[in-house]
């Protein structure tokens, strides 16, 4: 039997799975380095967006950029590709990239499982 139209399927959210922070980057620029503050789920979905709000803060990889990723539930491999092309653009440029993860979090034991190395931040921030 052919299907004459497109199926559409319905996905619920399980009540046991919080949905997290929304996706969002908070930009910060420098005299001497821009600053990014990411959030939310870092996915295929979210991939594109990330990698032009980061390309932005940096000037194409003009300046030196931190991102801090301690408030990302998930990092995926589509967002450790957008990493090392940022990473690629500010080499090209003679920048540095600088990540920061929480130690033990989702996003510190992505980039570290790519080879991306984040800086660790540290837990007792702020006592």
């Amino acid at each position: 039997h052919r299907l004459s139209r497109p199926a559409s399927l319905a996905v619920r959210r399980s009540a046991r799975q919080p949905a997290g922070p929304p996706f969002g980057v908070h930009i910060t620029p420098g005299a001497t380095t821009a600053q990014a503050t990411v959030q939310g789920p870092l996915d295929a979905s979210t991939a594109d967006r990330l990698a032009a709000r980061l390309l932005s803060a940096c000037g194409g990889g003009t300046v030196p950029l931190t991102v801090d990723l301690p408030q990302v539930p998930r990092l995926t491999s589509a967002a450790v590709r957008v990493l090392y092309r940022i990473k690629a653009q500010l080499n090209a440029h003679r920048q540095e990239l600088t990540l920061r993860a929480a130690p033990g979090s989702p996003a510190d034991a992505a980039l570290t499982a790519a080879g991306l190395r984040p800086v660790r931040l540290s837990t007792d921030a702020g006592r």
